[in-house]
């Protein structure tokens, strides 16, 4: 960021001691205690949350404890095997088709191998023949090597049917015992998932937390001890920190204060004071609030319930300049911060900003003459309106221009010959100093 922007709005932020605890650090520069602190707060945090999750209600986690318990052992009792139900369904169809499957397989082998006409039969003289059409003509000749794998695959099929249709044998003692199955495997499949694998997903998942659930004591105990662990390594980063901001706010308060003196606030008191907050966060303990007393024998008291407008306007300068501490290169920008004050405290307040722009470089939106006569260049804003649309322009001004600006800034649109050598001898006395 090239540029700090105070305006009139931030007034108001004077009031909330959020703010307080953040202009306190910038004086402070705590940036790395303040992020040790953030870090141990995430820390603990952290533990905290996992530990409040393992002390939920306590009759909930018994009762996902017991239904937890039923579905392990529901499944894991079942034994079930990837891809078992459709082995099973296969099974059945051939039970229920014993009689038909015997004599298809029987047929089968009868007409690939075991018959005068079988296939195996035909293909053997078929290689006979085409063998002695080889001797008279080439185009037979190269088909062995074909005819013998042909062979093969018949010879093998037909060895399949005798073998498939020895096995065939009704039962319907298995066929009952299919049927269970099948039955027990679609009430699984009807309550815990579509397929056999998604029963099983369920039962690796149901056991992950069960087991967790029952390993959460032993956790909670073990979690209890590293937030201890946690907050006293909180709680050490929280004090140095502490220590840094009560040693800066010393330091802060005479700054401000001497500053004070600058700006027609002579007999001015300002406080910074510390309450321990009752809980952790990632700024740590510190509770920080500013006390103002502007009039001498009053004991400071809440910057809201004191600083009226025109001190407002000052406090807020002083401490926004106070709180950055060394120049920064930045630009400042200074909107209307003269609301409220005129005068003696207007000057003042130029000359407070003159300072700063020793050091770097101030723009400063004003209506006040005391202070715009105590810069060292001026601009003017401009609205035109042309064709219903407003135009807005900046125009540096020179040295005859800044008289008549100021000399309508003290008199209003009639500048007399008295404004204007009142602004002559304005501007001569800024530069003068």
């Amino acid at each position: 960021m090239l540029a700090d922007i105070h305006g009139q709005g931030e007034q108001a932020s004077l009031y909330d001691i959020e703010t307080h605890i953040e202009m306190l650090d910038d004086f402070a520069a705590v940036d790395k205690e303040k992020a040790k602190v953030a870090v141990a707060f995430n820390d603990w945090s952290t533990l905290k949350s996992q530990l409040a999750t393992l002390e939920k209600d306590e009759s909930e986690k018994l009762q996902l404890l017991d239904i937890l318990r039923f579905q392990v052992n529901e499944i894991k009792s079942a034994a079930l095997t990837p891809g078992e139900d459709t082995s099973l369904e296969e099974e059945k169809r051939r039970l229920n088709n014993t009689e038909k499957l015997s004599a298809l397989s029987s047929e089968a082998h009868s007409l690939l191998y075991d018959d005068e006409l079988s296939t195996l039969a035909t293909l053997d003289r078929s290689a006979r023949i085409i063998a002695e059409l080889a001797e008279y003509d080439a185009r037979f000749r190269g088909f062995d090597e074909g005819l013998n794998a042909a062979r093969a695959v018949i010879d093998e099929l037909g060895s399949t049917a005798r073998d498939f249709s020895s096995t065939l044998e009704f039962s319907p003692e298995r066929l009952d015992e299919i049927e269970n199955r099948l039955n027990e495997i679609v009430r699984l499949k009807r309550k815990y998932g579509e397929t056999i694998e998604a029963v099983l997903e369920h039962l690796r998942v149901s056991d992950e937390r069960l087991q967790g659930i029952e390993m959460a004591e032993f956790r909670e105990e073990e979690l209890k001890k590293h937030l201890d662990v946690a907050a006293d390594a909180y709680m050490k980063a929280a004090s140095v920190l502490h220590d840094a901001r009560t040693k800066a706010a010393l330091k802060f308060s005479k700054a401000v204060e001497q500053d004070l003196q600058a700006v027609a606030l002579e007999k001015a008191k300002f406080e910074v004071r510390f309450t321990e907050s009752e809980t952790f966060s990632a700024n740590g303990n510190d509770i920080v609030e500013f006390y103002f007393s502007a009039n001498p024998g009053e004991p400071p008291r809440p910057l809201a319930k004191v600083a009226s407008g025109g001190e407002a306007s000052r406090l807020m300068l002083i401490l926004k300049t106070v709180a950055k501490g060394e120049p920064n290169g930045k630009t400042a920008v200074f909107d209307e911060i003269d609301i409220g004050i005129g005068g003696r405290v207007a000057e003042a307040v130029g000359r407070k900003l003159k300072d700063l722009a020793a050091s770097q470089q101030v723009f400063c939106v004003t209506h006040q003459p005391q202070i715009a006569s105590l810069a060292d260049r001026h601009f003017v804003v401009e609205k035109t309106l042309a064709a219903n649309k407003t135009r807005v322009t900046v125009r540096e001004l020179d040295a005859s221009a800044r008289v008549d600006e100021i000399a309508r800034m003290l008199a209003g649109e009639q500048i007399t010959d008295a404004a204007r050598e009142n602004a002559r001898t304005m501007l001569a006395a800024a530069g003068a100093n």
